[in-house]
């Protein structure tokens, strides 16, 4: 004799309870529809409030730090693998584990020798072990003024390679220090 798992044997009250088990599986509660899946195993979650830092206006040659701070929403420490910057000019330090419910820090340092005016825009990448933001882009900005100032931003020298050429240009101080040419 063999056995059917047919429903139609099956008393109405437990067939109602095996489909209202499965659609409670299947649809998600009122209010739910958008909610993304909870992770399985506890993650670290990165925050960081502010992602751009203005420093205003400084002489050339001022070196510009900023402290981010770093927070560990999640319930699993926090990794902060590697933070590196896309040019030569900016510096950095970082804490390198961030305990669930805590903050730390990601410190940027940019050197603006280099700069000879205008409104650098400069960043750093931090990689991360948080699943949803492996990535995260931090960025210095801000004003420059030029320690001196050219007559003319392009200097052309034409002629043969044998003759001798000389070149005359204007070069004034751009701010009101003393300042002093070499050579």
């Amino acid at each position: 004799r063999s056995r059917s798992l047919s429903l139609q044997n099956r008393p109405l009250a437990w067939v109602l309870a095996i489909f209202l088990a499965q659609l409670s599986v299947d649809m998600p509660l009122f209010g739910q529809i958008d909610a993304p899946p909870l992770p399985l195993l506890p993650v670290p979650v990165i925050h960081i409030e502010e992602m751009e830092h203005d420093w205003g206006k400084v002489l050339q040659g001022t070196r510009v730090k900023h402290i981010f701070i770093v927070e560990n929403r999640g319930k699993a420490p926090l990794k902060i693998l590697k933070v590196s910057s896309t040019c030569g000019c900016t510096s950095t330090r970082f804490d390198k584990v961030i305990e669930p419910g805590a903050s730390g820090i990601i410190e940027l340092q940019v050197d603006t020798t280099e700069f000879s005016g205008g409104r650098p825009r400069k960043n750093a990448v931090v990689k991360t072990n948080d699943p949803e933001l492996s990535e995260v882009h931090l960025w210095m900005v801000g004003l420059v003024d030029p320690l001196l100032e050219f007559e003319s931003s392009v200097f052309k020298l034409s002629g043969l390679a044998m003759e001798k050429k000389q070149l005359k240009t204007i070069i004034v101080p751009a701010v009101e220090l003393p300042i002093s040419l070499v050579q």
